[in-house]
């Protein structure tokens, strides 16, 4: 089964690690998902959301994209700290 590249974000970057593309692949082959991959659904469904939204909801909307925007950031770095 090939693995979605929108699952799991910067693999090809981390793939240099011999060992840690290992682990994407067996990860990605038993259907474990990121935090990281997690929160880039639920950011893009909430900018889908809001692509659609009446003026008055888009406030909150955009709210919510930036705490995910954020919280994907910190998870990003967690994860490119503990690889280093």
């Amino acid at each position: 089964m090939e693995p979605d590249p929108v699952q799991e974000p910067d693999r090809v970057a981390d793939a240099s690690d011999p060992a840690v593309a290992l682990a994407m692949r067996i990860m990605a082959e038993e259907g474990a998902v990121s935090d990281e991959a997690t929160l880039a659904e639920e950011l893009a469904a909430v900018k889908a959301e809001y692509a659609e939204a009446r003026d008055e909801d888009r406030p909150a909307l955009m709210r919510q994209i930036a705490q995910l925007s954020m919280r994907q950031a910190i998870a990003r770095e967690a994860r490119k700290k503990f690889l280093s």
